[in-house]
């Protein structure tokens, strides 16, 4: 994918499912083939699914799809895009914590990427989250962790910022003033709640979830497709330690419920 194309994704939010759509397809599948995570035929909920790019290379993959989020303007646009495509994808405008209650007990399998860093409570997302999943189902969670080099969301492709790794870890009233004047987007980074692999583990053992997968990227993929950096898994050394935390720019966990 090209740089140009990259940053054109900020032009619309038609040209930001387009970009969810090759990002989704570039690094979240092969990491799902990795895991040997099979998708066809699954019942799949892309929960903060935006402009549904991701939802329709869930799509595309055989799975049964339902994409969720808040954003009533994001849900119109991937209506459109997938009712111009001929994908029989349901697109709600809904909570998670009050979801339509057809939805309860349905999914397979919960994708929750690059989200659950945003929420004010994360112990409670998760838990509103195992209600939608089958007894047997999973959750997949991604993000970047907070004080990782772009932890605070800063590789925006109009800003001098995504050259600046850890820019994010100065007093937030000057880091905001670095990013583009984009309101939309400033609320983003000035909702992330600072996730870390360490809180990420205590939410898994305090939502008395079972740690089925886990992958920790030096380098994560994302990057790979934003920046042409070479992918570079985390070994075992990065298991334990605060180093961790900045070094680690992705991590990557599958769930299952223990009750």
């Amino acid at each position: 994918m090209t740089e140009s194309f990259i940053k054109q994704r900020t032009d619309s939010l038609d040209s930001y499912g387009e970009y969810e759509y090759h990002l989704t397809r570039a690094t979240l599948l092969p990491l799902f083939h990795d895991w040997g995570l099979i998708l066809k035929d699954k019942y799949l909920i892309d929960i903060g699914c935006g402009a549904g790019g991701s939802s329709q290379v869930l799509y595309e993959e055989g799975a049964h799809v339902t994409g969720l989020d808040i954003d009533a303007d994001r849900i119109d646009t991937a209506r459109d895009r997938t009712r111009r495509n001929n994908q029989p994808i349901e697109f709600l405008v809904s909570d998670v914590h009050e979801p339509p209650p057809r939805l309860m007990g349905r999914f397979d399998l919960a994708i929750v990427r690059d989200v659950l860093e945003h929420v004010a409570d994360p112990h409670l997302f998760l838990d509103r989250i195992r209600s939608l999943i089958k007894q047997d189902g999973l959750i997949f969670v991604s993000f970047p962790p907070y004080y990782s080099a772009f932890g605070g969301h800063q590789h925006h492709p109009r800003s001098i910022t995504r050259f600046i790794p850890w820019c994010h870890l100065i007093p937030q009233k000057f880091y905001v003033k670095l990013l583009p004047e984009i309101e939309s987007y400033r609320q983003e980074v000035k909702s992330l709640n600072k996730l870390t692999i360490g809180r990420m583990e205590a939410l898994i053992a305090a939502n008395n979830f079972r740690l089925v997968r886990e992958e920790l990227f030096y380098i994560r993929p994302s990057l790979h497709y934003k920046y042409g950096l070479p992918v570079i898994r985390a070994g075992r050394l990065a298991r334990r330690g605060s180093m961790r935390e900045f070094l680690i720019t992705g991590a990557f966990f599958l769930l299952a419920s223990r009750t």
